[in-house]
């Protein structure tokens, strides 16, 4: 069957059509996918990654006023350490919803517990105090010490572990973008060599 000049420009434009619409759907494709992960690095990893760092700083906060209201008996560091106790309650709540994997589940829910023993022990520490000045205040000061320093261990390793995934998906959205661009330069020289051609 011999091709006439129409047939063959009609075939040529068809398939210089088809690369056209495939990368189109590709890229749109691909751009969705990119603008998801951006979308989950901002409102996910970095908000998880700066509630938990803030919590971590108002913990040392909240230990500071613990030690100053135990040495000087002054209300107002009592109050303070209270204050930044409902700040970290809200801050646990945020981080809470924002876990995603179960490695950090569980090693948020075990912060939570050794957060409450925490406030536990120093509530049973005010009520010794003020009924006897002389009790054994290195017994719960090392038990306290224990439980923060867990907590802060903790902690640190849930940043590590969202830094990591954060990464990822940064690493990710790079690989992405450098296909879609090797895909875009093949798809452009396949349509100008098959325009060519025709």
């Amino acid at each position: 069957m011999k091709l006439t000049i129409f047939k063959r420009l009609t075939f040529g434009y068809a398939a210089i059509l088809l690369l056209v619409l495939f990368l189109g759907v590709y890229v749109t494709l691909k751009l969705n996918q990119l603008n998801g992960l951006s979308r989950e690095i901002a409102t996910v990893h970095v908000n998880r990654l700066t509630l938990t760092e803030h919590f971590l700083d108002k913990l040392f906060s909240q230990v500071s006023f613990e030690k100053k209201y135990l040495i000087s008996g002054d209300s107002d560091f009592l109050k303070k350490f209270w204050d930044i106790q409902h700040q970290i309650i809200e801050d646990i709540r945020k981080v809470e919803a924002l876990q995603n994997i179960e490695e950090n589940k569980d090693m948020f829910n075990q912060i939570q517990t050794d957060y409450g023993q925490f406030l536990l022990l120093f509530r049973t520490e005010i009520e010794a105090l003020q009924k006897n000045p002389g009790y054994p205040r290195l017994k719960f000061q090392q038990q306290k010490d224990n439980l923060v320093d867990q907590i802060n261990q903790r902690l640190k390793q849930m940043i590590h572990i969202s830094r990591l995934q954060r990464d990822k998906k940064i690493n990710i959205s790079s690989q992405i973008s450098a296909r879609v661009l090797q895909v875009t330069t093949i798809t452009d020289a396949l349509a100008i060599l098959l325009g060519l051609l025709v």
